[in-house]
């Protein structure tokens, strides 16, 4: 069922943006599909990365270390909102674990909660075997959280204790599919959109369609109750600025959480806009449908709303140039203090948004995998280890690296057996062709690298997590080619042939299994 499918329903209706029944839409698209929703429908590769989670697990260690400095000696709560499958969670999970014995903190430092609005996740959470550990040792507390523009926020986090704690907000790709509400300048005035849903009973719809109407009735400044509110949609009077988003949902669970701990560091990685010096919203605000609806958040917005109704501040990235794609942003953004006087993260971060950007990280991960041929074994190996053994990055080179394997003459093959062992750690199970993919990819380095042992017990595995399939039967049939093992060779690939007819691998390989049983 596509994503669109689920507006069938929807008659042509003209209200705010924030009120549209477009959001409601967005979350039975999650609520429906669960852990299928990022079955080649949503991605998620970028921000559920290695780096990515060992940067945000540095920054959490480094905002315990700095607020125990200054006196506080309670626990960090920590909360993912979206948590998606857990794929960032578990590898935040296991670096903080990792990193811990450097540093003067405990694992009971922290509490560690991640967040969804479909049940049907927080019970895939509980199944899923690499967070089902930390989940049932209590290090891992799953949890509803679902918000809407009129209901406002559903919730069984434990919030009444936490009055005088601090916390860490985690929200990466999150923001940018709730509900805010759109705007436009016009003589130096701004006014409201409200945006028409089209009739959904069309096929082929696209978020382009959406038609936004100037409500001229409504000025600017009387739009919100909270008049600081009012004063940041009169900032965006400028000469760049025709059409612009407000982050309502992220501000109102912002002042959600703020009325129950003491302080709270937000940590986000989202579609986004810090200024619009070189950027802008276009006619259709920016509204794309990835397997979901989202749109660009903007990040000026939320970074104004911090400091002037949160008295707080922040680390934005360094201004990126200008583009016709949608941007790519990270921020920091502390409630109730100055971050810069928080030194060990506001060190950490300020050289990961300056020195190599995660925009920057965004964008040579697709160069890495489109653009650049690898001729040698030690370009490949340090591209590998400058991504932190991603496994995604190796899906997207496992042709490269086998050709220069097999051409490298002055190497043995278990030199490699680290690389081999970290990308193995990274692979995280989804039911999902892309993490099948990714697993698969894994236990073929082993048989590359001519590793039975290790090969036989990846094999296993993915046998485990994804059942007898394609992959299996490929593995399989390279694993008992590499042994000489010419009958259960062709055997394995006999029935990957079945599943594939056009299968070139098989094809090939059964050729030369049947020449050398024959010899």
């Amino acid at each position: 069922m596509s994503f669109w499918s689920h507006f069938q329903s929807l008659s042509s209706t003209r209200s705010k943006l924030a009120e549209s029944s477009l959001w409601d839409q967005q979350t039975h698209f999650y609520q429906h599909h669960g852990i299928a929703s990022w079955d080649n429908r949503v991605p998620y590769q970028i921000t559920n990365s290695v780096r990515f989670a060992s940067i945000y697990a540095e920054a959490l260690l480094a905002f315990a270390q700095d607020s125990r400095e200054q006196g506080y000696t309670g626990p960090i709560r920590v909360v993912e909102l979206g948590a998606s499958h857990g794929q960032f969670m578990f590898y935040l999970l296991r670096h903080i674990k990792n990193t811990l014995p450097q540093t003067h903190l405990n694992l009971t430092d922290f509490s560690f909660h991640i967040c969804d609005c479909s049940d049907k996740m927080i019970q895939f959470w509980r199944n899923q075997p690499q967070l089902k550990p930390f989940i049932e040792n209590g290090t891992l507390n799953p949890h509803l959280f679902h918000i809407h523009q009129k209901e406002g926020i559903d919730t069984d986090l434990p919030l009444s204790k936490w009055h005088s704690d601090k916390m860490v907000l985690i929200a990466n790709y999150f923001f940018d599919s709730l509900y805010q509400n759109a705007f436009i300048r016009d003589e130096n005035q701004i006014y409201p959109l409200d945006v028409c849903v089209p009739d959904h009973g069309k096929d082929g719809l696209t978020p382009t369609q959406l038609e936004f109407v100037t409500d001229k009735d409504t000025p600017g400044e009387t739009f919100y109750r909270n008049p600081l509110k009012n004063g940041i949609l009169l900032d965006h009077i400028g000469p760049n600025v025709n059409r612009f988003l407000m982050p309502d949902a992220a501000m109102d669970i912002i002042d959600y959480f703020s009325d129950s701990v003491s302080q709270i560091l937000i940590l986000s990685s989202d579609k986004g806009y810090f200024d619009f010096t070189h950027h802008f919203y276009p006619d259709h605000l920016s509204f794309q449908a990835d397997g979901s609806l989202s749109t660009t958040v903007n990040f000026f917005a939320l970074n104004r709303f911090i400091e002037i109704c949160h008295q707080g501040s922040s680390i934005t990235p360094a201004p990126s140039l200008p583009t016709d794609r949608l941007i790519f942003s990270s921020c920091a953004l502390l409630t109730h203090g100055d971050i810069q006087k928080f030194g060990r993260l506001y060190k950490l971060l300020h050289e990961h948004f300056y020195r190599y950007t995660f925009c920057d990280y965004h964008i040579h991960q697709n160069l890495l995998t489109d653009c650049i041929t690898y001729k040698n074994l030690q370009s490949l190996l340090a591209l590998f280890k400058k991504t932190q053994y991603d496994p995604f990055i190796l899906t997207r080179l496992i042709e490269p690296l086998k050709t220069v394997i097999q051409s490298a003459p002055y190497y043995e093959p278990s030199w490699l057996k680290p690389m081999l062992n970290h990308f193995a750690e990274n692979t995280y199970y989804i039911p999902s062709k892309v993490a099948n993919l990714t697993f698969f990819t894994v236990a073929r380095i082993a048989t590359i690298l001519r590793m039975p042992e290790e090969a036989r017990e990846l094999i296993k595995i993915h046998q485990e997590l994804y059942g007898k399939n394609l992959h299996h039967y490929l593995l399989m049939g390279a694993h008992y080619f590499q042994l000489e093992d010419f009958k259960n060779a062709h055997k394995y690939y006999t029935q990957a042939l079945q599943q594939d007819p056009d299968c070139p691998e098989s094809i090939r390989h059964l050729e030369l299994c049947e020449n050398a049983i024959q010899t």
